[in-house]
């Protein structure tokens, strides 16, 4: 099946799960301080460590995954030095925060601390992409390198990461993280700096990603149009067996028959329908938009742009040429995408963006600051890469450096935070790896901590085109 990637499927009328569970994070907000803890289940007679279940019954589809080939498509789609690669560091590097930071180490004090010294490093890493002396990346840095740039992410109040929402006190907070877990974060940094563990890494994205398009592709081909769970054998790296397994089963208890419906169905099909159907799963309808609209933004003047959204065509939702020529421009990633599913979606977003003048030549210019951004890093810009290129950017433009300042005013508007940032992320990618409309899932193994850094439709779309019979 699909080229020799799935080695074979079996259908298993009568399957019985057990889901456990052995803890609770819990996150606790006072007046002076917020805090997490894991709560593990106990036993009260023993104070053993108790499981609390649940026990489903259903039919299941069991797929064995052949990881020679899985070897064989990320020699031919992943390799290093590419903004794919970049990306992937970066999602190893939130993966081990979490795991090693936060739940091992203790060393991030609470869950909602872990995503913002991830943005703060990013903001390193771009610190060290734009200088002209020290490391080149965050990933060929010292500690020291680190610590000693910490304090030029926050010059002032109203500058740099001042403009997110940081003050002097999470930033000294960082510093002494580093001095006392620097050895930790020593680790992780080698670790996301190693080909062989980034490689790794990426093929535990890939299987997990195809885990959530097979489950994705069978509630969308079934008649019944119901949802699936799926399983994985989560260690496959370290068991490094030949096959991997994948299991997606009807979520009804005591299952309604529409796993056997796939089944039966699955033998009639080809690769080349298979493989279609599950590119499909990683073709992004948001991700096409956000990919369209930056072209867009970047091919024409804001004035132009402005004009654009103010036509008939767009009101009455009709065809615009300079929309299709631009999702068309966009390439294999979105191969699978259809112009009528994205179309409407443009133009909610156009119209928001050009709602004036004003706007649409602000984010004109904001389109091509993340376009030259994303070529300088070879990675995604994040909007905090965005808010930092555009404090350094010369705008020869007075009513866009206008605009900007306005926006970057923490006290306009009577507000109390920078506007910059939210509206910044109108324009920067919101589906860099995964989001609701491809490959993320409410039901998720790694579903509180890292499941969109688990994914990456890209991987997957690369990948799956890599096989006879991809698109």
């Amino acid at each position: 099946m699909t080229g020799g990637l799935i080695e074979q499927g079996e259908f298993n009328s009568d399957a019985t799960f057990l889901k456990a569970y052995y803890a609770t994070l819990l996150t606790l907000y006072g007046e002076e301080r917020t805090f997490s803890e894991v709560i593990r289940y106990r036993h009260e007679e023993d104070d053993a460590t108790a499981f609390v279940g649940s026990r489903e019954e259903s039919q299941v589809l069991m797929f064995d995954i052949d990881r020679s080939m899985v070897t064989e498509l990320l020699d031919k789609v992943f390799q290093k030095e590419t903004p794919l690669f970049r990306d992937l560091q970066f999602s190893l590097l939130y993966r081990r925060l979490w795991d090693r930071l936060f739940f091992q180490e203790e060393a991030l004090e609470h869950a909602f601390s872990v995503t913002p010294f991830y943005r703060a490093l990013i903001a390193v890493d771009y610190l060290f992409s734009m200088g002209s002396d020290g490391p080149d990346s965050l990933f060929e840095a010292s500690v020291n390198d680190i610590a000693a740039r910490l304090p030029s992410l926050l010059p002032s109040r109203d500058r740099r990461l001042g403009l997110l929402d940081y003050d002097d006190g999470k930033i000294s907070t960082y510093e002494t993280l580093l001095d006392e877990y620097g050895d930790s974060l020593k680790a992780i940094i080698e670790e996301c700096t190693d080909g062989d563990s980034v490689r790794q890494f990426a093929e535990h994205v890939f299987v997990h990603s195809l885990k959530h398009g097979l489950a994705s592709w069978a509630a969308e081909y079934s008649a019944g149009g119901g949802d699936f769970e799926a399983w994985y054998d989560v260690n496959f790296v370290e068991t490094n067996g030949e096959t991997v397994e994948i299991g997606i089963y009807d979520s009804i208890q005591g299952g309604a028959g529409v796993s056997r419906e796939v089944f039966d169905d699955l033998r009639e099909l080809s690769d080349t329908e298979l493989l279609s159907g599950l590119a499909k799963q990683a073709s992004c309808h948001i991700g096409a938009t956000e990919e369209t609209l930056v072209s867009l933004l970047e091919e024409y003047s804001g004035e132009y742009v402005f004009d654009l959204a103010q036509t008939s065509e767009i009101a009455s939702g009709r065809d615009v040429s300079e929309f299709n020529d631009a999702f068309q421009s966009l390439g294999a990633d979105f191969s699978y995408a259809r112009y009528d599913d994205v179309k409407p979606l443009l133009h909610r977003r156009l119209n928001r963006i050009a709602e004036t003048r004003e706007m649409a030549r602000f984010y004109s210019v904001v389109a091509e600051t993340y376009t030259t951004v994303k070529e300088q890093l070879n990675r995604t810009p994040r909007p905090v890469d965005l808010v930092f290129a555009l404090e350094d950017r010369t705008f020869f433009d007075t009513r866009v450096r206008e605009t900007y300042r306005r926006f970057a005013n923490r006290r306009s508007q009577r507000r109390d935070l920078s506007e910059l940032a939210e509206r910044i992320e109108e324009v920067t990618k919101q589906c860099i790896h995964a989001c609701p409309d491809c490959l993320k899932r409410d039901s998720c193994t790694h579903q509180y901590r890292y499941q969109e850094q688990m994914l990456d439709r890209r991987l997957l779309a690369r990948s799956l085109a890599s096989l006879d019979g991809g698109k």
